[in-house]
């Protein structure tokens, strides 16, 4: 959760800043509330809601919807919660070596860095030297794109605690949507792929949605970051790094 204030509302009209000034009793309650959820598995449905707010991109044709970055806002209140629950995720899956995203000690730098490394290799043996082929791929709308019943059965084949599973799953589900503009309120719609925009869980979720991409083969290398997909091959043939690389990308 975006630790900083900002005066945006979800879709239950509370902002962060109300859930940082609460008193003795209400965090009580909250308490409540959050293992009421946890345990018998009932999520009020405005957990489940998301307010989009279109953001107009600059020097674009206001006429157009793409011409609008959509910003996703949730409740504050399910937000702190999926903070709750994150780290019984994280602690129970696999560590997958090619990811780089939304992992402790793990960044941009880094999967840069293998890529580096990789190239740089290549140019430091003794002449003639290996060049690189590399081929970079980036999925359209991935997060909203993913198919939510083989998200959970990934998440199911996870160690995380059956309790955790079981929310996620309900949470993930029956989800809806609406955008308010220039102080329009449109109709709700509901969501039938996707991990929630903005969601706390949603970058984890992602990577146990992508963990299972192939393994590449000897001479291929794959990096990833999210829904960007690395792969490079090596040779001092350059073609042939092609041949090598093309029986992966046609795989993936």
């Amino acid at each position: 959760m975006d630790s900083t204030n900002n005066n945006s509302t979800g879709p239950d009209n509370i902002n962060i800043k109300h859930l940082k000034h609460l008193g003795p009793k209400a965090i009580e309650f909250l308490t409540a509330l959050y293992n009421n959820a946890l345990n018998n598995n009932t999520i009020p449905h405005i957990w489940k809601l998301a307010k989009i707010v279109p953001i107009p991109k600059p020097q674009k044709d206001p006429g157009q919807g793409t011409s609008y970055r959509p910003i996703s806002l949730l409740s504050p209140i399910a937000k702190t919660l999926e903070k709750v629950i994150l780290p019984h995720i994280t602690n129970n899956i696999d560590n997958n070596e090619h990811q780089h995203g939304f992992k402790a000690q793990h960044s941009t730098v880094t999967a840069l860095h293998n890529i580096n490394s990789v190239i740089t290799a290549g140019f430091n043996q003794r002449k003639p030297a290996e060049r690189t082929v590399m081929v970079s791929l980036d999925m359209s709308k991935a997060f909203d794109t993913v198919n939510i019943h083989t998200l959970i059965a990934k998440v199911q084949s996870t160690n995380t605690p059956p309790t955790i599973i079981k929310f996620v799953a309900n949470y993930l589900k029956g989800r809806k949507a609406y955008t308010t503009y220039k102080h329009a309120t449109s109709a709700q719609l509901k969501l039938k792929t996707g991990v929630p925009q903005g969601g706390v869980l949603s970058p984890t979720l992602f990577n146990i949605y992508m963990s299972d991409i192939p393994t590449p083969p000897e001479h291929v290398s794959l990096s990833t970051y999210a829904d960007d997909i690395t792969t490079l091959s090596s040779h001092v043939n350059t073609n042939t790094a092609q041949q090598n690389l093309q029986p992966y990308l046609t795989k993936l």
